[in-house]
């Protein structure tokens, strides 16, 4: 995430590219699973918020931020939240 001068939190395109670009690099005919795997980036946040998803060449990338100022298991609760819809 890259803060911006108006407090404004954005999702960087190079970040994204390189998660994509990584996905795809796996693809293997041999392993037809591998034609729709999925990245998921994580930021860590303070009091905020982010869970942002789209599938592009039949991969599912997003983005989401884990709060550190919660406990333990609201952050283990967030992190499953988040990465789940990835699993197979």
């Amino acid at each position: 995430l890259a803060a911006r001068r108006i407090a404004k939190e954005t999702l960087r395109s190079g970040h994204l590219y390189e998660l994509y670009a990584h996905v795809r690099a796996q693809e293997s005919r041999a392993d037809p699973v591998s034609a729709t795997a999925g990245g998921l980036l994580l930021y860590p946040a303070v009091g905020s918020s982010l869970s942002e998803s789209f599938v592009t060449a039949g991969h599912r990338l997003g983005a989401a931020t884990v709060d550190l100022s919660l406990s333990s298991v609201e952050v283990r609760d967030q992190l499953i939240t988040a990465v789940t819809p990835y699993l197979g």
